[in-house]
């Protein structure tokens, strides 16, 4: 069984390199059974082994084409671009999500700074309110949202 297996191996392997070129059924075994009688590792082999395993190789033989060497490099080959694609669109992914992640903690910065300076603003405002009086100065504020400090209208 390991002969007619190891002959099979062999001339199913040529089969996908697109060594045989008949058609008929009688002469592509024919020409199979040729090519294991001349394969340097099965020339060994007892004739119907070789027989049995050219058989199988022609009953195989779409599986063979479908499967070819050829065919299997070429979807190799896509599949090998189809992933260095996916690498590069996931080391992209990976830049995005850091520059989203910084642009966040910036912006939760910027908002942590403004919320500070118009707490400091108000807390100036309020005491200058309590001191602008003691030097005879009053706010008024303008329509214009402007703030004038003026002397106070003399008692």
């Amino acid at each position: 069984m390991s002969d007619v297996s190891r002959a099979y191996g062999a001339v199913h392997a040529a089969d996908r390199g697109d060594t045989f070129r008949i058609s008929s059924e009688f002469d592509a075994v024919r020409e199979r059974l040729a090519y294991l009688r001349d394969h340097p590792d099965l020339s060994t082999l007892e004739p119907a082994v070789l027989e049995i395993a050219a058989q199988m190789s022609y009953v195989s033989k779409e599986l063979a084409q479908v499967y070819s060497d050829e065919r299997i490099t070429r979807a190799r080959g896509f599949l090998e671009q189809r992933q260095f694609e996916l690498d590069q669109f996931n080391a992209r992914l990976d830049q995005a999500k850091v520059a989203s992640t910084e642009m966040k903690h910036w912006l939760h910065e910027i908002e942590l700074e403004e919320s500070v300076a118009a707490a400091q603003l108000d807390r100036l405002r309020d005491e200058l309110k309590d001191v602008l009086p003691k030097l005879g100065l009053e706010t008024v504020v303008r329509k214009d949202d402007t703030v004038v400090e003026m002397p106070k209208a003399a008692e």
